[in-house]
């Protein structure tokens, strides 16, 4: 903030100091002659040499003032020089000051009176033109209109009588008026100045907020654009798979259709879960839990996941991981991982992908190594943006939303772990991530969901609440395969007349977070706890992923369900709640 201040200061600075640069400039040759009267006029009165002299000096300060002007008004304008070069203007206008002050003493003690006036006057006269000067730059005035001034003002009270010390009263006060309206115009230029280069800088702004604006309008038209192709893409394949599934005439066609129409659901859900960790980023909701991890097991396990892939492309898959303690999130570093290891299996064509460990001085260095097609240096900072993805030529039609590292890019900034790019048109790309040393002795067991082992749901009271009937009946058939007691209701309304005829008391409200009509499941459930009189497990199912809404429901105490919910992650979930509620009852 104070270096901002400072070069809106230099600026302004910068631009006062031009036009009174220009002033200087053209005042040479006026000052010149102005110098030359008094020689010329005072020649009768004042001793010869001494007049030349001053004469003399006074032409060096001018060619001293003009040279000066001229190398400002030429050079290129740099604010972190500007105070040098108003200190040496200002250092030129003392030099005058002084010369014209001893003037005044100088010429003025043994001419004739109407002589003493012609200098006095001038001097004044020139005193109060610098006001013009010092309206830009304020040491002009002050360095020489007062010092002028003063030398007349003694001068005048040298001569001990009533009538000029009423002159030099007169023109102190005159001084004083003059220096008090200098200051205000001074301050009035500055203002104006100022002004005009916070208009430009709000403009400037303006433009870029547009640019910005208009980015983001772009960005969410190629987003919308992606993820209308990439989720139709799989859709398209579910819906041809469950057309043939109808006309199937053995259980061996459906069962050999069984793994595509898995493989789709699938790619549907890695492009939500894509999203979903996005709108957690944005939202500022992801909870970062660091620990002391044992990382070689960690890269060991993740990279483990993509040797079928890496298989598939004839890629080899290497790991060289040396048993090394860090201190992260290892939640995070699983997913960051993950991506870094898909990207580079998605655009490596020949060659393999080595995932490395290595101990530092600053840390621990995780890198991704691949033999891809590489990345322009040029481009280093457009692959870690949304919806920007890297050209390939390895025919993959399913490359996603370009989301991948950019997940990387905010996850690894919300750890505070070091993220680098380092690549080779042709040759291939190296990810390296700069993790935190950890300690061996400190090291806990990685987290794991606590699961419990009957899976069986007979007879368990459930209460569905969802203003979709679909999803509705949906749920109800399978929480009724899994031999649940189901009560479904599309609002809280007719839950509560529901349960009042049945009689039934729920252990476990599974409800939708958006009810319609500004209603949720969030009230929902805590009117049923409340009607109740007892905390009843709650689960939301919710397919937002607006910023605003996440955080809402991160603040709550409810166990939260991302559509789409698979049907395991939905029984596992509930199997834990029930187990919770029965251990705390």
């Amino acid at each position: 903030m104070k270096q901002t201040e400072a070069n809106s200061y230099q600026r302004v600075d910068l631009e006062a100091l031009t036009p009174a640069y220009n002033m200087v400039r053209m005042s040479t040759l006026p000052s010149l002659l102005s110098s030359s009267l008094v020689v010329g006029v005072m020649w009768p009165q004042v001793n010869h040499t001494l007049l030349l002299a001053w004469g003399m000096l006074i032409a060096l300060g001018l060619a001293m003032q003009h040279l000066l002007a001229k190398a400002f008004l030429h050079q290129e304008k740099k604010t972190a020089h500007v105070a040098r070069w108003g200190w040496m203007i200002s250092a030129v206008y003392f030099y005058f000051g002084l010369l014209w002050s001893s003037a005044i003493f100088m010429f003025t003690v043994n001419a004739a009176v109407e002589y003493q006036f012609f200098l006095i006057t001038l001097v004044v006269t020139l005193s109060m033109g610098t006001i013009v000067a010092g309206q830009y730059w304020f040491p002009m005035y002050y360095l020489y209109g007062p010092i002028t001034l003063m030398a007349v003002i003694v001068r005048l009270l040298m001569e001990g009588e009533t009538v000029y010390y009423a002159l030099a009263v007169l023109l102190l006060l005159s001084g004083l008026g003059t220096a008090s309206f200098a200051r205000k115009l001074h301050n009035m230029v500055r203002t104006e100045i100022r002004y005009r280069h916070e208009s430009e800088f709000l403009h400037k702004a303006l433009l870029q907020k547009a640019e910005e604006a208009h980015q983001a309008v772009q960005d969410k038209s190629k987003f919308l654009a992606a993820a209308s192709h990439d989720l139709r893409q799989p859709l398209h394949s579910l819906t041809l798979f469950f057309d043939i599934l109808k006309e199937a005439n053995s259980d061996s066609e459906r069962k050999m259709l069984h793994p595509k129409v898995d493989a789709s659901l699938e790619a549907m859900r890695k492009l939500f879960d894509a999203l979903l960790d996005m709108s957690h980023l944005e939202a500022r909701v992801t909870q970062v839990d660091i620990r002391h991890i044992e990382l070689s097991r960690l890269v060991k396990d993740i990279t483990n996941e993509f040797v079928p892939d890496a298989e598939h492309k004839d890629l080899k898959l290497r790991v060289y991981a040396q048993p090394l303690a860090v201190h992260t999130d290892s939640l995070l570093l699983e997913r960051i991982l993950r991506n870094l290891l898909s990207n580079a299996l998605r655009y490596t064509i020949k060659g393999g992908v080595l995932v490395s460990c290595r101990s530092r001085s600053r840390g621990v260095l995780l890198q991704v190594w691949d033999t891809g097609s590489g990345i322009p240096e040029e481009s280093y900072d457009d692959v870690f943006c949304e919806f920007r993805q890297l050209d390939s030529n390895n025919g993959n039609s399913n490359e996603g939303l370009g989301l991948g590292l950019s997940l990387v890019s905010r996850m690894s900034k919300l750890l505070d772990h070091p993220l680098s790019l380092k690549s080779v048109v042709g040759k291939g790309t190296t990810f390296s991530l700069l993790i935190p040393h950890g300690n061996s002795d400190q090291i806990q067991l990685p987290r794991t969901e606590s699961l419990p082992q009957n899976w069986d749901m007979s007879g368990r009271r459930i209460l569905v609440i969802d203003d979709k009937k679909d999803i509705l009946l949906a749920t109800q058939a399978l929480l009724s395969k899994w031999r649940c007691e189901v009560l479904t209701a599309e609002s809280l309304e007719e839950a509560l007349e529901l349960l009042q005829q049945s009689h039934m008391s729920p252990e476990l409200i599974l409800s939708d977070l958006n009810l319609g009509y500004q209603k949720n499941g969030i009230d929902a459930i805590d009117a049923l706890r409340e009607r109740f009189q007892w905390p009843i497990p709650g689960i939301l199912i919710t397919g937002d992923t607006a910023a605003a809404q996440l955080k809402t429901i991160v603040q709550g105490k409810y166990e939260i369900l991302q559509k789409p919910v698979r049907p395991i992650h939905l029984r596992a979930v509930i199997q834990t709640q029930l187990v919770h509620s029965s251990q705390t009852e």
